[in-house]
């Protein structure tokens, strides 16, 4: 119906040749003006249907316009679209920019149409919900830019359709101007959000720190204003979600009932309706609950019935909570007086921007900005009103607190005290473990002061004990106190050295962990530097101390451990601290830094001691077997038995660390006879034929102190029906040098029952060719440090070949282990050295393995006569 009506009035035009555009002009006379308000000077077509296009507004008679007479159109709530049109004329010589703007964000289509000379220019399609990148202009409100030529006329028409309130505060802008006001506009809207969140996130702590519900609810009202605020100012669409007008839409239908809900549950909350009003508390509840389901509405109802809906039921809502402050407050709740006032201002600016939106009430400054200012004084008063509650709750605490705060004062005060006596030495005032042990925590998890190296230094004083075994506790105290002094004294690097403590204007590097040790800290991961400091340190304070004529000696010896290097936790270094204190005792500087080596106490070590006496008596260790040949000849005279442990978790351990161990802790007895009486068992089964074939063992110098070990021997070899000349027993000079006389009674005493004797690793140790003539030794074997690259480095082989003359001389046999290559075996030939032992003749291995390789290269055969005898 429309359509013909439309094509009726434009063949009616054209009959009556008038003019489609007889609206007056709007000149532009000066380029000076800010702004130049557009609304009362254009005018506007209702298009009921929302179907006409722009070519069929352009032939409208001017009959079919309406005047505008308001500032800011505004249409209420209407399904109709709406077209605007005014024509903009310039009687400036210079090119004016000009900027045509929509100060209104919520508008969600709009059509910009630029003509002159009857053609169309320009064009744009924008709105609240198209993208915002799609603005022409990228901002919250909706800018189109316009360029006006001298006396050259430019038609503007807009269509405007939108779910919302349809107002249109419309205004001419010169571009640059506006960009000033622009500035000045936000920076008074950024005043008003910043303080809004402040308010959020003050009554958030609150909340955080009394957990009292009203301040929580309260900040949900805020947040809710907040959204709503922004959102209806475009600043939420352009910085948070400007390529979804989806979220942009869905934000702006939360808001409003969000904001009635947490009004609604704050009001019956900080007012304690449940107690002064229960009817008011109940009909609350029900808004509360009625505007849960608007926000759940907002999600699958139109958008114009989720709004319309959420202003409807705040209306309502806003007076029942406008009534319930005064009703309060009449009940005695003095804090309701400030909730009244807010809420009254609140309610004001609610009802000033729904009527304007609604068009009861023109747009300008006032209703524009009714809500802002109403939500701006509500969320203050609040403020005051939740504040006022809360000092006045304190306030009745005060009297009963008091006591308690003074009894509190005077528990500190004790407290402190006794603080400083746990972590300070009671003697001198020097900080002790316990401070030590918190200032370490300090740096290693503190990243104002957290180090990636630093070192920790004991110092030692060994000598005190004697001290106070010969001039009494009470002077070695004295004594221990004038070293004291000297700490305090001693020149420290401060650049390099943490200060532990400052109390009393005095610097406390130094702690004294006990009562002979003394700790402190240098920060420097350079090896070099921390021994250059310690050793200048320990130059000062090893100076003797002076007390009642004599010059005393106090034995000082340091320790360094060093982070993360030696321990990466607080226990570790003290520890390892510890350890480096001993081997500080041995060195000639009296300084020793941990290492791994010189720790008898590592974890691994434990467990081990524990997990080999374990292995022994499970029988989970085993023995491999290494053949030892003729240099001459090739054939095998015997094998060395060589112990291999391999652990469940800890995999293969090696044979020098758990035998040391076992010396250690006393296990190496047990041990050697588990090694022997596998060793005799395995040689028993070696094929027949190599009877008279050797079978090495190892022993240890532990073993000669004890008193049955040769009995137990002989009982072994009974046992497994093995000729004692075919059991030789390995010792190394090390190990004989430890105790010389020891040594030769018992292997004099092993010799006489006919059981071979050997010296391994000869070369290595300490001893001298006089004692060793002493002893009843059948073969030595040449260490294989000489032996292996002796084809490369010419002083091993005339270190070999002096060894193996001076042997011969002496009677002893020589055996040359480390053989890697042919090469070298040629050379012990040639040298007519006696046996010997390496991976180039054969690695070690299992028994099995062992007689297959026997039998293979004809091992099995008895060797000749002279080789069963000792030659003693």
């Amino acid at each position: 119906m429309s359509k013909l009506i439309f094509i009726a009035v434009f063949f009616l035009n054209l009959l009556c040749s008038l003019t489609t555009y007889a609206q007056t002009p709007i000149s532009i006379h000066s380029d000076s003006d800010e702004t130049l308000s557009l609304g009362a000077q254009l005018e506007y077509f209702e298009d009921i249907q929302g179907q006409l296009a722009f070519d069929e507004i352009k032939q409208l008679r001017s009959t079919y316009w309406t005047k505008s007479d308001a500032e800011t159109p505004n249409f209420g709530y209407t399904n109709s679209a709406y077209w605007l049109r005014f024509r903009l004329v310039s009687s400036l010589a210079e090119i004016q920019a000009k900027i045509i703007a929509l100060h209104y964000s919520l508008l969600d289509q709009i059509e910009f149409f630029q003509v002159e000379d009857g053609e169309l220019v320009s064009y744009f399609l924008t709105g609240d919900t198209y993208p915002f990148t799609q603005r022409p202009l990228r901002h919250r409100d909706f800018l189109f830019p316009v360029t006006l030529e001298q006396a050259e006329p430019v038609d503007i028409y807009f269509r405007i359709n939108t779910q919302g309130s349809t107002q249109v505060p419309i205004k001419l802008w010169d571009a640059e101007k506006f960009s000033w006001a622009d500035q000045d506009e936000q920076f008074v809207k950024t005043l008003y959000y910043g303080m809004m969140l402040v308010m959020v996130v003050y009554n958030l702590f609150l909340f955080i720190s009394i957990r009292e519900k009203p301040y929580l609810y309260y900040v949900g009202l805020v947040l809710s204003v907040l959204v709503l605020m922004s959102g209806a100012h475009g600043y939420l669409y352009q910085y948070l979600y400007p390529l979804s007008p989806t979220m942009h839409q869905m934000s702006m239908l939360l808001a409003v009932p969000s904001i009635m809900f947490f009004a609604s549950i704050f009001s019956s909350n900080f007012l304690h309706l449940n107690k002064v009003a229960p009817r008011l508390n109940a009909l609350l509840n029900v808004f509360s609950v009625l505007f849960l389901c608007s926000i759940a509405g907002s999600f699958f109802l139109p958008y114009d019935i989720s709004t319309r809906t959420s202003v409807f039921l705040a209306m309502p809502a806003s007076l029942v909570i406008m009534y319930a402050g005064p009703y309060a407050w009449i009940k005695g709740q003095t804090s309701a007086r400030y909730f009244t006032i807010a809420w009254f201002f609140l309610l004001t600016g609610i009802v000033v921007s729904a009527a304007s939106k609604f068009g009861v009430l023109p747009r300008n400054g006032f209703t524009e900005h009714a809500l802002n200012w109403g939500a701006a004084l509500e969320v203050i008063l609040l403020s005051f009103a939740l504040a006022d509650r809360y000092n006045r709750e304190r306030f009745a605490k005060v009297k009963a607190q008091k006591k308690q705060i003074e009894e509190s004062e005077q528990r500190k005060t004790a407290e402190a005290k006794l603080y400083y006596q746990a972590t300070h030495h009671r003697g001198n005032g020097f900080p002790n473990i316990v401070m030590l042990q918190q200032f370490l925590h300090q740096l290693l998890h503190s990243e104002s002061m957290g180090l990636r190296h630093f070192s920790l230094v004991f110092i030692h004083l060994s000598r005190i004990h004697d001290i106070n075994k010969t001039l009494g506790h009470a002077n070695a105290d004295i004594v221990l106190g004038l070293f004291s002094k000297r700490l305090l004294d001693v020149s420290i690097d401060s650049d390099i050295s943490l200060m532990i403590e400052e109390v009393d204007n005095k610097r406390h590097y130094f702690a004294q962990i006990e009562g002979v040790i003394f700790a402190y800290i240098i920060n420097t991961g350079d090896k070099d530097k921390t021994l250059a400091h310690v050793s200048k340190v320990r130059h000062e304070l090893a100076e003797p101390i002076e007390f009642n004529g004599m010059e005393l000696d106090l034995g000082l010896d340091i320790g360094i451990a060093e982070y993360p290097n030696h321990g990466s936790d607080i226990d570790t270094l003290i520890r390892h601290a510890r350890v480096a204190i001993d081997s500080a005792d041995n060195s000639n500087e009296h300084i020793g830094i941990y290492s791994q080596d010189i720790n008898p106490y590592s974890a691994r070590r434990l467990m081990l001691m524990g997990e080999l006496k374990k292995a022994i008596v499970e029988n989970t260790l085993a023995l491999h077997f290494q053949p030892i040949i003729m240099c001459a000849s090739g054939g095998m005279v015997g094998a060395e038995a060589l112990l291999r442990w391999s652990h469940p978790s800890m995999g293969f351990v090696p044979p020098d660390e758990f035998i040391l161990l076992a010396e250690q802790t006393g296990i190496m007895r047990s041990l050697t006879y588990w090694v022997m009486d596998n060793a005799l068992a395995a040689k028993a089964a070696w094929p027949h034929g190599s009877e008279q074939q050797m079978i090495s063992v190892n022993i240890s110098a532990v073993n000669l102190h004890e008193k049955d070990f040769e009995s137990n021997v002989i009982n072994l070899l009974e046992k497994h029906r093995v000729d004692p000349e075919c059991l030789l027993l390995e010792i190394t000079e090390t190990a004989v040098m430890k105790d010389p006389e020891t040594a030769r009674v018992a292997l004099q005493n092993l010799a006489g029952r006919g059981i071979k004797l050997g010296i391994d690793d000869f070369g290595t140790g300490h001893s001298s060719l006089s004692y060793i003539r002493q002893l009843p030794v059948y073969e030595i074997k040449i260490d294989r440090s000489f032996v292996m690259e002796m084809d490369l480095v010419a002083g091993d082989e005339i270190i070999v070949k002096t060894t193996l003359n001076m042997c011969r001389d002496l009677g002893y046999k020589v055996v040359a282990e480390g053989i890697e290559n042919q090469v070298v075996l040629n050379k012990l030939k040639e040298m007519k050295c006696d046996f010997s032992q390496g991976y180039h003749i054969a690695k070690p291995m299992p028994l099995d393995a062992l007689k297959v390789w026997m039998i293979e290269r004809g091992h099995d055969q008895l060797l000749p006569e002279k080789l069963r005898k000792t030659d003693l």
